[in-house]
């Protein structure tokens, strides 16, 4: 799980603002490069064209349950999914050098999901309606390349 906001610099890429992962070395080694990860706890229970996802971290909690509002799809081009899911960049900023990073993954299988519930405390930036814009998706291995170092950060 993660909040992110989308950056352009030379191409699309992302700025993570804070990703929970369940995997401790994970988390380790992003925050060695100055990525905001954090270790937490997941469950998920699903079936029937339901989901029910759950993240628990100390400072961060997070529950929703969806159930599938279509067949599973793969993006077009164009299209507001295909803007949301298809980035293979990101920046980090350690030090004084702006840093970006390369991943590479297939293209997301999603659907279009209707919330049921949400609780979190994370932000007020999440929306706690069920009209709020969901996908689900699948599993997804990502490779992530060497970093580049692409400036120096100037505060």
């Amino acid at each position: 799980m993660f909040g992110r906001t989308s950056v352009f610099y030379e191409e699309p890429a992302v700025q993570f603002l804070n990703v929970y992962t369940n995997s401790r070395l994970a988390a380790l080694g992003a925050r060695m490069m100055s990525l905001p990860y954090h270790h937490a706890r997941f469950s998920t229970d699903h079936g029937g064209g339901r989901l029910a996802y759950n993240m628990n971290h100390p400072e961060a909690q997070f529950s929703v349950d969806v159930r599938h509002a279509s067949e599973m799809f793969t993006p077009d081009a164009g299209t507001l999914e295909h803007w949301l899911t298809e980035r293979y960049h990101f920046y980090s900023i350690k030090g004084e050098r702006i840093f970006k990073a390369t991943i590479a993954h297939t293209s997301w299988s999603l659907h279009e999901a209707r919330v049921e519930s949400i609780n979190t405390n994370i932000g007020s930036f999440i929306p706690q309606r069920s009209s709020a814009l969901a996908h689900a998706g699948a599993s997804q291995t990502t490779y992530l390349y060497p970093f580049e170092v692409k400036g120096k950060y100037v505060k």
